[in-house]
């Protein structure tokens, strides 16, 4: 992978996929994604019965062999809440999605503090067609969809997924 970045099809401010990805990689504050997913999908994939439908599984290609060389890490921090997510996309084509929330929540009247954690986990199958990742989850009625992507480098050298506004970087 060149160091100055790959641009992929479908590449962030497509919208091509973007509905699918918000409810597959479960956007915190998305809305109205579920709703199109299944419409999406059937203007992705036309009928059923399509046989060029990619099918699972990682791929020799070089962002099947990125996706599954490291799990993908994401952070936000704000006003003293927490936000993650891991994905782990394993060889045999599936993906799975562990998301946690730590919320705070202080009043300063009363002199207490709550804690919210939140946990949540998805998953389903991906696979990597002419450099476009499909995945597939429950919300997309099990259909792998074209899910829009680019892939840099930061500053020391490390591979940075981007999706929509989020960075995913390498994690254990």
């Amino acid at each position: 992978m060149p160091n100055t970045g790959v641009n992929l099809p479908g590449a962030a401010g497509s919208t091509g996929g973007a509905g699918a990805l918000q409810q597959l990689l479960g956007a915190v504050g998305g809305a109205g994604a579920a709703g199109g997913a299944a419409a999406l999908l059937q203007q992705l994939t036309g009928a059923n019965t399509n046989t060029n439908a990619p099918q699972p599984g990682a791929t020799t290609d070089e962002l099947s062999q990125l996706l599954t060389s490291s799990n993908w890490c994401w952070l936000r921090y704000a006003n003293g809440n927490s936000y993650t997510q891991k994905l782990h996309f394993a060889p045999d084509g599936t993906w799975r999605d562990f998301t946690e929330n730590d919320i705070y929540s202080r009043n300063v009247h009363m002199g207490s503090t709550a804690h919210l954690t939140g946990n949540h986990q998805n998953g389903g199958q991906w696979r990597v067609q002419n450099g476009t990742l499909h995945m597939s989850s429950n919300e997309t009625g099990g259909q792998l969809v074209p899910v829009p992507l680019r892939v840099t480098r930061n500053s020391n050298g490390y591979p940075i997924i981007h999706v929509g506004d989020r960075e995913y970087s390498m994690c254990r």
